[in-house]
C-alpha cells in the first residue's frame, strides 16, 4: 500500500483508540456525575442528535475544501476540546450541562471527520486496492475502538478519570500531526463562485445518491440491514444474561468474539472482490440472516458466540465491498456529500431498529427479535440479485 494510505490508516487507527476510550469513560463519567437515568441516556441523545446534525454539511465541507485539511483541523478541535475536560476535570469544575456540550461538540466533529476520511480513501490507492483499504480501515476500526480502547478506557477509569480523558486528548492530536505530514492525501477541490448556497448543495448530493440507481438501491439496503442489526442488537445484552446465563464476564468476552467475527470478515472481503459482486454481497447477508436464525434457537454460549461471529463477518463482508463500490461510482466532486448521505440513511435506519428490536421482545420474547432481525436481512439480501448489475454502472454528471 502506498506510504499515503499507511499514514491516513494510522492517523485512522489512533483517532479510533481515543474514540473507543472515550464511549466507555464518558457514560461513567455522567452517572458520576448524576444518578437521574434520564439525564444520563440524555449524553447519548445529544451525541446521536448532534452527529445527524453535522452529517450532511459535514459531507458538504468535505467536497468543498481540501479533506485533509478538514481532519487535521478537527482532530485539533476534538484533541483541544478534550484537553479542556481534563482541566475542568482536574479542578473540580465540571457540570453534566457541560458535559453534555462537550459531547454534543465531540460527536458533530467525529461526524465531519468520518465523512472526509471515507472520501480520501480512494486518493490515497489505487482503484484496484480500494477493497483492501476498507478491509485495513474497517478492521483497525473494530480491533482498537471496539476491543482495545473500551478496554483501556474501562482500565483508566478505575484508575484516573483524567488519564482516560488524557489519552483520548493526545490520540487527537497525535493523529492531526500524523494527517498533517500526509500532503498526498489531499486533494484539490474546484471553487466555484457561483455555486448555490450549502443546502442547495446538500440537497444536490442527497438528489444523486437517489438518482444513481444501483448506488440508491445499496444505500435503501443498507439501510435496512442496518435497521434489521439493532432489532437484535439492542436486546442483545439481555440475550447474553438472561438466555445464555452469562456473567458480566461472559458478555464481554461474548461481544470480543462477536468483534473477532467481524474483523475476519473485513480480512477476507479483498479476497471475495474477485468474485461476482451481486452473488457474494448476496451470500454474505443470507450467511448473516442464518446465523441470526440460529442465535433464535440456541441456548449454549459456545454456539452463540460462533453464530454472532459469523453474522457479523457476513455484515463486514458487505461493509466493504459496498463501500468500495460506492467510491468506484461517484466522482470526487460530490463523493464527500453522497458518502454522508449514505451514511446519514443508514443511521437514522438504527435508532428504529432499535425501538423494534425492543417491543417485539418485549411483547413475544427475546428470541423473536432475533427471529425479526433474521427475516428482514434475508428479505434484503434476496433483492440483491435483482438490483445489482456485474457490470459497473455509468455514474451521472456530479454537481459542482
Amino acid at each position: 500500500m502506498r506510504r499515503e494510505f499507511n499514514l491516513l490508516w494510522t492517523a485512522t487507527g489512533l483517532s479510533n483508540l481515543g474514540d473507543g476510550v472515550r464511549a466507555v469513560v464518558m457514560p461513567l463519567l455522567a452517572a458520576s456525575l448524576t444518578s437521574n437515568p434520564l439525564l444520563i441516556a440524555m449524553v447519548a441523545v445529544v451525541e446521536r442528535v448532534a452527529w445527524l446534525a453535522a452529517a450532511l454539511p459535514g459531507g458538504d465541507l468535505a467536497d468543498r475544501v481540501d479533506r485533509r485539511t478538514v481532519r487535521v483541523v478537527l482532530d485539533v478541535v476534538r484533541g483541544v476540546v478534550v484537553a479542556v475536560l481534563v482541566l475542568l476535570l482536574a479542578i473540580d469544575q465540571l457540570s453534566l450541562a457541560l458535559l453534555v456540550a462537550i459531547a454534543a461538540i465531540l460527536a458533530a466533529a467525529e461526524s465531519v471527520v468520518d465523512s472526509s476520511s471515507m472520501a480520501i480513501i480512494p486518493a490515497t490507492v489505487d482503484q484496484s486496492d480500494l477493497e483492501r483499504a476498507g478491509s485495513r480501515l474497517m478492521g483497525t476500526e473494530l480491533v482498537v475502538g471496539s476491543m482495545l480502547g473500551p478496554a483501556l478506557g474501562g482500565l483508566l477509569f478505575g484508575v484516573a478519570v483524567t488519564a482516560a480523558f488524557g489519552i483520548n486528548a493526545v490520540t487527537f492530536l497525535a493523529a492531526a500531526l500524523v494527517m498533517a505530514l500526509n500532503p498526498g492525501a489531499s486533494n484539490r477541490p474546484v471553487r466555484d463562485p457561483g455555486s448555490p448556497g450549502m443546502p442547495q448543495r446538500v440537497r444536490e448530493g442527497m438528489a444523486w445518491l437517489l438518482r444513481t440507481g444501483e448506488l440508491r438501491a445499496l444505500a435503501l439496503m443498507s439501510t435496512a440491514l442496518g435497521a434489521a442489526s439493532m432489532v437484535w442488537t439492542a436486546v442483545f445484552v439481555l440475550y447474553a444474561t438472561d438466555t445464555l446465563g452469562l456473567s458480566a464476564l461472559g458478555f464481554s468476552v461474548l461481544a470480543i468474539v462477536a468483534s473477532l467475527g467481524g474483523v475476519a470478515g473485513s480480512l477476507v472481503a479483498p479476497a471475495l472482490a474477485k468474485l461476482p459482486l451481486r452473488w457474494t454481497l448476496f451470500a454474505a447477508v443470507m450467511i448473516s440472516a442464518a446465523a441470526l436464525g440460529g442465535l433464535a434457537v440456541t441456548r449454549s454460549p459456545w454456539v452463540a458466540a460462533v453464530l454472532v461471529a459469523v453474522s457479523n463477518g457476513g455484515v463486514l463482508v458487505w461493509n466493504v465491498l459496498t463501500v468500495a463500490k460506492r467510491q468506484r461510482l461517484v466522482p470526487d466532486a460530490v463523493l464527500g456529500r453522497v458518502s454522508a448521505g449514505y451514511r446519514f440513511l443508514v443511521q437514522l435506519g438504527m435508532p428504529l431498529g432499535a425501538l423494534a428490536g425492543g417491543g417485539v421482545a418485549k411483547a413475544y420474547g427475546l428470541p423473536a427479535a432475533f427471529v425479526v432481525a433474521g427475516v428482514m436481512t434475508a428479505v434484503a439480501g434476496a433483492a440483491v440479485p435483482f438490483v445489482l448489475r456485474n457490470g459497473a454502472e455509468v455514474a451521472s454528471e456530479a454537481p459542482q
